[in-house]
């Protein structure tokens, strides 16, 4: 999920990316959304929308109104949705593997497919060249978005375990927004920050559990992480080391978390039913906690 909307009610609909979710605190209770995942253009002004049969439709956020005929290219669950930062493009995650759309004439581009199992996250660089997925093969693939040659070059952790073991799945990627540091997290209970250029890991920050999701702050100086620990991390993206203490407030997996556009909010959402609001200096969380319930599996 990504923060790149500018009103609260599109950024708990991004941040909780359900299926069957609501969101709670209002006179009329929770309010159901019917699809899987939801993902905001960079605008704002597009819904994009993909349910379990692989249906994906886009709607004008202004007017409610579908625009144009839906999407299809899988039968299988869309499991992630990205919009390029121009919006133009809209890549889909079925699980195995990519299909990019054209936005404005709903056309399939491309079908990237490389990864040996499921895919499990997706992140486009600053300036829309290249896509990045991570899968359950312990593989990262950067993807040339634009161009017409679909190369892909292969990323993966340096090797530390006994012959014959198998990778660890990447759960969650992100660059930075210079687009020179691209974060993976993983199960294995670490966060790599690659140089995009170099193809090469150049730091390693330990986590105590799963890694679920992971964010850059707007200016790129601080890194949040998040997962099955319950709380959230704060990583200086300059020295590799946890700035202060976790912020603690979750009672169950933490499964998005995302930068607020002044780089002083953290938001969250939790298995445990709650999205949570943080002051990223103090660590404090900020008012109550948000409600919502699911009758699927949150991501």
């Amino acid at each position: 999920m990504r923060w790149r909307i500018r009103s609260v009610p599109l950024l708990l609909v991004s941040l909780l990316g359900v299926t069957g979710c609501g969101i709670g605190g209002g006179s009329a209770g929770p309010r159901a959304i019917p699809e899987d995942v939801v993902s905001f253009s960079p605008d704002g002004r597009i819904l994009a929308s993909g349910d379990s049969g692989g249906t994906i439709r886009l709607i004008d956020v202004l007017t409610h109104k579908r625009l144009g005929r839906p999407l299809r290219g899988s039968s299988t669950s869309i499991w992630d949705l990205a919009f390029s930062p121009d919006g133009r493009i809209l890549a889909a995650n079925d699980g195995t593997g990519v299909r990019l759309w054209d936005v404005r004439t709903h056309r399939r581009l491309r079908l990237l497919s490389a990864h040996t199992d499921d895919i499990g996250s997706l992140a486009f660089s600053p300036d829309g060249r290249l896509l990045a997925s991570g899968g359950r093969d312990g593989a990262i693939i950067l993807w040339d978005a634009r161009g017409h040659s679909g190369f892909s070059q292969l990323l993966r952790p340096p090797v530390a375990a006994p012959p014959l073991t198998y990778p660890h799945a990447v759960s969650s990627l992100a660059f930075s927004p210079d687009g020179r540091l691209l974060a993976s997290g993983s199960n294995d209970h670490t966060i790599l920050l690659w140089d995009v250029r170099n193809l090469y890991p150049v730091a390693e920050l330990d986590d105590t559990n799963r890694v679920r999701s992971v964010a850059f702050s707007q200016d790129g100086r601080t890194l949040a992480s998040a997962g099955w620990s319950k709380t959230i991390r704060l990583w200086s993206v300059r020295t590799g080391k946890q700035l202060g203490q976790p912020l603690s407030g979750h009672s169950d997996i933490v499964n998005s978390v995302a930068f607020g556009p002044n780089g002083r909010t953290v938001a969250s959402a939790s298995d445990d039913g709650t999205i949570r609001f943080w002051n990223a200096h103090s660590h404090k969380q900020l008012g109550q906690p948000l409600t919502f319930y699911c009758t699927g599996f949150c991501i």
